[in-house]
């Protein structure tokens, strides 16, 4: 089985930068813009209200790099208009880039997922509606689809349902 190179890049502020859903909600569309842009490949992501993380391959370095600076520089415009005049500096962070196969990336999948309940957000990682748990379980269609489950899901099982089962039973073991 091939490796594919994911990096898991945060982004985050001194301040609540996405305390308000209106602000998740821009900084997911902007990302799928660039998704779609720059032809990259997001299998997970979790949005709180101090920081966000991504699970993200593309073609090259760059590509992840010039998303990134759009995103940030987007939203920041986006988040003064918004709000008041007030400055938003997001910073990235790329917590790790590694070769890993699709058991290693659905692993990364669900930590990104359960952050949510470890920061006490959701009970279980399903009930938190800003990560891409939803995305896979189709059960928040509020943004334009920011990741591709197909990806994840068809390698778990060829059934939808069974795949998608199989994916959240992952979620609640307690590796």
């Amino acid at each position: 089985m091939d490796k594919i190179k994911v990096y898991h890049d945060v982004l985050w502020a001194e301040k609540q930068p996405f305390a308000d859903e209106r602000d998740k909600k821009k900084l997911l569309e902007l990302v799928a813009e660039q998704k779609k842009e720059r032809k990259l490949d997001i299998f997970a992501f979790c949005v709180t209200d101090e920081e966000c993380h991504f699970l993200v391959s593309g073609d090259s370095e760059s590509d992840l790099n010039q998303a990134a600076v759009s995103v940030i520089d987007q939203f920041s415009t986006y988040y003064e208009t918004c709000h008041n005049g007030e400055n938003m500096c997001l910073v990235r962070e790329n917590r790790s880039q590694k070769l890993m196969d699709l058991e290693e990336l659905i692993e990364d999948c669900c930590r990104i997922h359960k952050i949510a309940t470890e920061q006490k957000l959701a009970e279980k990682p399903e009930d938190y509606w800003w990560s891409s748990l939803g995305e896979y379980r189709r059960s928040y269609p509020i943004w334009e689809s920011v990741v591709n489950p197909h990806f994840v899901l068809d390698y778990l099982d060829g059934n939808r349902t069974r795949a998608l089962g199989k994916f959240l039973k992952l979620h609640r073991s307690t590796k």
